[in-house]
């Protein structure tokens, strides 16, 4: 419970600075740059981009601390991607 706790400011952070971001730079960044095509699709990707990012922490935030591994168990190799390797 404690990690969690810890990593709720982090998440309202990360998410209050890109409403921010959003709300104050969208609208002029997109009347500048909207008419362009090209720049039109650059400026859709950095946000599900953004979209993206702000989905996978939340996501951590929210899962049960248990089911969460960020650490890499050492000795645990898969049988059928180290089959043909010459030491």
């Amino acid at each position: 419970m404690d990690s969690m706790r810890n990593r709720i400011p982090l998440a309202v952070l990360l998410t209050g600075m890109n409403a921010w971001v959003t709300l104050v730079s969208g609208p002029q960044i997109w009347h500048a740059w909207g008419g362009i095509p090209w720049a039109r699709v650059g400026i859709l990707l950095l946000a599900g981009s953004s979209l993206s990012t702000l989905t996978y922490v939340w996501s951590l935030l929210l899962r049960p601390p248990s089911s969460i591994s960020l650490q890499r168990t050492p000795g645990k190799l898969n049988p059928a991607a180290t089959e043909n390797l010459d030491v």
